[in-house]
């Protein structure tokens, strides 16, 4: 695989915002609006085509021809046409059905932290709240999982790991809390 620097500004909000829509066609009039909201018509469009170009040249230049594609008035990045920990996490995210402990836990490795967490793009929040939502819940897949296989560690490590996430999880501080009681790690048990 090869990385691709982007340039900071609008062309890397425009990529990523094709990446958050996971493969899902948006129209030039969405992108325009969500990108561009403050620009007449005309200038939004006038934008857009010249970040989108700019995407399509740089990718391009690595490889990855045609990278943007379009049909009528839709443009996506298809989710096979590059490497991105969270298409990868989503599409494994989306299509787990079978409770494979070395599933889950690969998984569960794909998630990197906050989608995007350094940008404050507001077209992101929905996504970012969605990503880890769909992750915690996926921990507590491998907490139940651990607990009935009598794997306290990887269960309190997980449980750990839900808090770093979100510290608001009343249920895993509860997990976590009754766990310690059971292993006698009752000094654990207060938190700050």
């Amino acid at each position: 695989s090869i990385a691709v620097k982007l340039p900071k500004g609008k062309p890397t909000e425009l990529f990523f915002f094709y990446i958050s829509a996971y493969g899902k066609p948006r129209t030039i009039q969405e992108i325009q609006k969500t990108l561009w909201p403050e620009f007449s018509d005309e200038n939004a469009h006038n934008n857009f085509l010249v970040n989108n170009t700019s995407i399509k040249k740089i990718f391009a230049q690595n490889g990855y021809d045609n990278i943007v594609e379009h049909k009528d008035d839709y443009y996506f990045i298809p989710t096979h046409r590059i490497l991105c920990d969270y298409f990868d996490f989503m599409k494994n995210i989306n299509s787990l059905f079978i409770l494979n402990q070395n599933d889950l836990e690969n998984t569960a490795a794909l998630y990197t932290g906050k989608f995007c967490a350094n940008q404050d793009w507001e077209f992101l929040e929905q996504v970012q709240q969605n990503c880890q939502k769909k992750y915690i819940t996926l921990m507590y897949t491998l907490v139940e999982l651990y607990t009935s296989e009598h794997e306290t560690e990887k269960k309190e490590k997980a449980l750990q790991i839900i808090l770093s996430v979100d510290p608001f999880q009343e249920k895993a501080y509860k997990m976590l809390h009754d766990l310690y009681l059971s292993i006698g790690k009752k000094n654990e048990c207060n938190y700050n």
